[in-house]
């Protein structure tokens, strides 16, 4: 993760999704999968270290994290890691409010 943490940082918009069991505050966050434009990286949030890692970039409001429905994913990022998911970009709550424009 350190060889590419200047990348998704000046990165400025990353696609994020996470894998768990039973994922969510009271499940285990196994899986951190990142894309850039040209990369996609798999971050195993088991390793000791890991996530501390990617927290910066996690946390940062000037690089736009995409996501799909992200209430479990934060909710298991800020139980187990400490992490504060921002600048997120949820595209199932932009899909419902385009539904509410119609």
């Amino acid at each position: 993760a350190e060889e590419v943490f200047p990348e998704l940082l000046s990165s400025p918009i990353l696609g994020v999704d996470c894998e768990g069991v039973s994922l969510g505050r009271w499940g285990r966050l196994c899986l951190c999968q990142i894309s850039t434009a040209e990369h996609v990286y798999l971050f195993d949030a088991l390793r000791e270290g890991m996530m501390d890692i990617l927290k910066p970039v996690l946390e940062s409001d000037s690089v736009v994290k995409v996501m799909h429905d992200c209430r479990e994913d934060a909710s298991a990022l800020l139980s187990q890691f400490g992490v504060e998911l921002r600048g997120i970009y949820d595209t199932q709550v932009a899909h419902t409010m385009l539904l509410e424009q119609v």
